[in-house]
Formats: structure tokens, sequence, C-alpha cells
């Protein structure tokens, strides 16, 4: 299956994810005048930490698959170092000085969220025999660089046992198979909850005999396996 299926609404859905991070930042301040509020022209993307200083950060990302790099300086950023590492991927929800998204630019934060980041396990598929056993409701699912990214929904209570496998007999062929993955720890007060996740496909998809990848996973809005082509560009809908 192509990965044409996914690309229902890529603006949208992503909108909608760094959605969340500015209201959760910014939710309950309403009421206080002193509040800052959340300018119109704000813009969200999902990029990768490069840098973290004491204040001031660099982020990077591209717009869609292999795109060029795009470099966001942040110069007033200050980091919960617990919470953010430099490599992690998180959500941004920002202004551009310059105000034209996707240039190089310095940019003012207003909100910022991690999302679940993921490595790839090498592992015969074979030893997982429910690994389709819990349902993805999967809204979005596209590359950017070496980075597949996924915006779903999840049924869990606290965190879920997310997982990507790659089965290890399908390495050395040019398309790897990699499932996509999760087991619900506890089913007590249980319920759908957006699940946001980064993973890192570079150990497969840098491999010199990878001509792309095939993803199988459980998802309960459409199609269960997902090719995507090394050497062919998708524009999103």
């Amino acid at each position: 299956m192509n990965t044409k299926i996914m690309k229902q609404t890529f603006q949208k859905s992503l909108l909608c994810l760094l959605a969340t991070a500015i209201v959760g930042i910014f939710t309950s301040c309403s009421d206080d005048d002193n509040a800052p509020k959340i300018p119109e022209n704000i813009i969200t993307d999902l990029v990768t930490i490069a840098t973290i200083q004491e204040q001031g950060a660099t982020f990077e990302f591209q717009k869609l698959e292999d795109s060029p790099t795009i470099s966001l300086v942040a110069p007033n950023i200050k980091f919960d170092s617990y919470l953010y590492k430099k490599g992690q991927r998180v959500l941004i929800s920002y202004v551009p000085q310059g105000g034209e998204r996707y240039v190089n630019d310095i940019i003012t934060v207003y909100g910022i969220q991690p999302v679940h980041n993921a490595s790839i396990i090498e592992a015969p598929i074979a030893d997982y025999p429910d690994w389709d056993f819990a349902p993805i409701s999967v809204f979005e699912l596209w590359r950017t660089g070496t980075f597949l990214n996924l915006y779903s929904l999840m049924e869990y209570n606290i965190d879920p046992r997310f997982k990507v496998i790659v089965d290890e007999e399908t390495l050395s062929q040019e398309y790897p198979h990699i499932y996509i993955t999760y087991e619900i720890t506890s089913t007590s007060n249980s319920s759908l909850k957006s699940f946001n996740a980064s993973i890192d496909l570079a150990p497969i998809w840098d491999l010199v005999t990878c001509r792309g990848i095939i993803v199988h996973l459980n998802n309960s809005k459409g199609d269960d396996t997902i090719t995507l082509d090394k050497f062919q560009t998708i524009k999103p809908l």
C-alpha cells in the first residue's frame, strides 16, 4: 500500500498536534490580565533540539521527506534539563522574527511539548506473535528526513509500552519490514488518548541496500500496511 493513503490532511494534523501544546501552556491563563497572549501568526512544527545552552537553543527540522534542513534559533528560551535533551524530538509553537515559515530564522517560542522518542528494535517478528493485539487510531504517519512521525489515538491509562520492531530476517532486503505496536499496561480507567511519536529510522534508512520500508500496524482508521519509498517524493494533500 502506498503512503498516499496516509496523507489525508498533513498540515491540519500537524497544527492539531501542536495546538495541544499551546493550549496546555496557556490554559487557565485567560483570566489573568498579565498572562502572555498567543499571537495570531503562531507557527507549530515537530523539530529536533540541535543545541542547548543555559539560555537559548537551536532547533532543526525538515518540512517533509528529504527537503532541506531548517535551523531555528531561540535565544531566550530556558529548558528544564530533566525534560529536554540535545537530540530530542519535540513539538514547538513559535513566531519567526522574519514572519516567514520554513526558512532559517530567529524565533520566539511560546510552547514546547515532548513527544515519544522511539528507537527501532531488531528482532524476529515471530518473537512477537501478538504484536497487533492493540489497535492504533492513526491520523497521520509521515517522514521527515530519517524520522517517521506518528500522530494517533491509543487506549491506555498511564503510559503504553510503545515499540517499533524491524523484523531482522528482512534487514538485508530492499524493503525491511517494520512493525509499530504497543502494550496496554492496565485496562483500569483506560481511555483513548492522543499519542505522538517520532521514530528514528536512521539505522535502517541509511543502509546501502535499503530502498524503502514497509510499515505494519493495527490501524483502526484504515490501512494496516504502508510502503515508504526512499527515492519517491509524495506531497501532502
